[in-house]
């Protein structure tokens, strides 16, 4: 899977060398190296700064040690009785031995834990949603200090637990200044394509 920051700003088709950049639309052979990639980024988009605070390349705590599987039972309930568990497997012991049964614990148990674990949001469905938030700048006008607040954290978390709000800096440094390069970059291909134009001027000569 890309994993790398670099792939913020690009996008690739399965079974694909190639990578589209996301900014200008240039196509860009990639292989195993993103090297080109950020050489890209660099001369092209110098604008945009990369692998500044990307919410989801933050190293995520470790999954939780597993259960151990086997549970030392000194005791079992059985119909509302407590036995213990050399009398249920009829084994003869005598008050000075301590004696106790390893039971094997299904693993549905551990699958119910592990299901409880968020899982790590996709590259692009978390492209997808920054799209979004940036709406909140680029078209309410809302300041960027709104990720910060308690209310809206509590709100996204709610709505999406594996989506990571980006901080200010992220928004100010990368993700608004990506958006306008490449709202640039199609106007400025829009304006290639007209073949003519008609200005008017209203009012005194």
């Amino acid at each position: 899977k890309n994993t790398s920051v670099i792939w913020t700003h690009f996008s690739s088709e399965n079974d694909s060398q190639l990578a589209t950049c996301n900014i200008c639309k240039n196509k860009l052979s990639y292989k195993t190296s993103t090297s080109n990639l950020k050489k890209h980024m660099v001369s092209k988009h110098p604008t945009v700064a990369i692998g500044i605070d990307v919410a989801f390349l933050k190293p995520t705590k470790p999954p939780p040690k597993s259960l151990d599987s086997t549970v030392v039972l000194e005791e079992v309930d059985i119909d509302g009785e407590l036995l213990p568990i050399e009398e249920i497997n009829g084994q003869n012991t005598t008050a000075s031995t301590s004696t106790s049964t390893r039971v094997q614990l299904p693993s549905t148990r551990q699958l119910t834990i592990s299901s409880l674990v968020p899982k790590k949001i996709p590259v692009g469905s978390k492209r997808k949603i920054d799209e979004q938030l940036l709406k909140l700048f680029t078209k309410d006008f809302q300041p960027f200090s709104i990720v910060e607040d308690t209310g809206f954290k509590e709100f996204v978390n709610e709505l999406n637990p594996s989506y990571e709000l980006p901080s200010r800096k992220t928004i100010s440094k990368t993700l608004i200044p990506a958006k306008y390069e490449e709202c640039l970059h199609l106007t400025k291909e829009k304006i290639c394509n007209i073949v003519f134009a008609l200005l008017r001027i209203h009012g005194p000569l």
